[in-house]
């Protein structure tokens, strides 16, 4: 397996399962499609609250990402292309 394929599901894991325990939905029913505003019903205070859950497993962001940041999959190519993890 490729290095960045290997990065890519291991970050994948952790976003889903964030995200899983946040909003008490399984991970199987998170798709990288998953616009986190829509989709997954996130408002402000819970983009806050997955940029601090996040930070607590190492993955360091800042809300104003998700200006530009939209679905679960792009999170997840966000992370693996912009944060030292």
């Amino acid at each position: 397996m490729e290095k960045t394929e290997k990065n890519y599901q291991k970050i994948e894991k952790i976003v889903k399962e964030t995200l899983s325990e946040m909003l008490g939905i399984e991970t199987t029913d998170i798709s990288s499609d998953d616009i986190l505003t829509e989709h997954l019903h996130m408002g402000p205070t819970e983009i806050t609250d997955l940029t601090e859950k996040l930070a607590q497993r190492g993955i360091i962001i800042e809300n104003d990402i998700f200006k530009e940041v939209i679905t679960v999959g792009e999170l997840i190519e966000y992370i693996i292309n912009n944060v030292d993890f």
